[in-house]
């Protein structure tokens, strides 16, 4: 593991995932996203559980709008 974490592979994936979470304006975790919401912080089971029925619900289109 230690090995591994030093590899050139696993820092361009960090570096990858760093430069995604600064685009989205993710500072933290956990950061949760539903459809084209954000969900920072800690977010309970039901209200993850609506979030995602509700954006289920809207045809694609819709869901890219919002």
């Amino acid at each position: 593991l230690k090995q591994d974490m030093k590899s050139e592979e696993v820092d361009e994936v960090l570096e990858e995932n760093l430069a995604l979470a600064a685009k989205l304006n993710v500072d933290g975790t956990p950061n949760f996203i539903v459809g084209r919401h954000m969900m920072p912080g800690l977010v309970t089971y039901e209200t993850l559980r609506t979030a995602i029925e509700d954006t289920r619900k809207k045809p694609p289109f819709e869901q890219a709008k919002n």
